[in-house]
């Protein structure tokens, strides 16, 4: 019995050399066939990234590494930088190699903020600078429909719908970014209007085109926080009992 538990401990012991030597020497080939290869950064994920997030909130979220050469992607990004203004089109996997096309401008999406808008239709309205923030209204923006119309033969106004992401936005007050572009700044100012295009349910459809067929609608900045509490019907009693 002694004989053969030497035995089984011998064979157990020479299997683990021999692992040991097989693992030494394929981490071995794997040096000796970088070795004399050029090595380049990629920047790689490092945590899930969402669709939608922007390339100026992926600190933290990716790291540096080194590669070599002929496995490097052409379009594979060395600096966020790089992707200044633009936005993931798609689900960024761990450990995935940031490229150039797996980014664009936020309105090649419909993902605007937080807010999926892919399966909500989008509605575009004309509006008066003063009705629309003075026209500063931007993509990635959600605003509240304030809509006013007769309720009883009564003038009445109402905040009705709430949180309607911005997709799209033309003719509006150039930002400091867009001060360059000629067009940008003369738009509003030449016509006095600004379109925006809205994404919502079909019921708020509804609601927001009777209010642009049959009333009128101002649009106001909402951010996620605002207090939507006592929102009600406003007539003349309300402001003057």
């Amino acid at each position: 019995m002694k004989r053969r538990a030497v035995g089984v401990l011998v064979a157990v012991a020479l299997t683990l050399v021999g692992t040991l030597m097989l693992v030494s020497y394929v981490r071995g080939a794997d040096n000796r066939a970088v070795a004399g290869e050029k090595l380049v950064d990629v920047l790689v994920v490092a945590q899930p990234v969402k669709k939608g997030t922007a390339a100026s909130a992926l600190n933290g979220k990716v790291k540096l590494e080194r590669v070599p050469a002929r496995v490097r992607p052409e379009t594979a990004v060395t600096s966020l930088a790089s992707l200044r203004g633009l936005v993931a089109t798609a689900d960024l996997a761990l450990g995935e190699t940031l490229v150039r096309g797996r980014f664009g401008k936020p309105n090649s999406l419909d993902v605007q903020g937080s807010i999926d808008t892919t399966n909500l239709v989008k509605v575009a309205a004309s509006f008066d600078l003063e009705r629309a923030l003075n026209g500063q209204i931007k993509l990635g923006d959600t605003v509240a429909a304030i809509i006013s119309g007769d309720k009883e033969g009564e003038p009445a106004t109402r905040v009705v719908l709430h949180q309607l992401p911005v997709v799209a936005v033309t003719g509006a007050v150039a930002s400091e970014e867009e001060k360059a572009d000629e067009k940008a700044k003369t738009t509003a100012s030449r016509n006095g209007r600004v379109t925006v295009t809205l994404a919502m349910t079909e019921a708020q459809a509804g609601q927001f085109i009777w209010g642009m067929e049959h009333g009128s609608i101002w649009l106001a900045l909402e951010p996620a926080q605002a207090d939507q509490s006592g929102t009600g019907t406003v007539q003349v009693g309300s402001i003057l009992p």
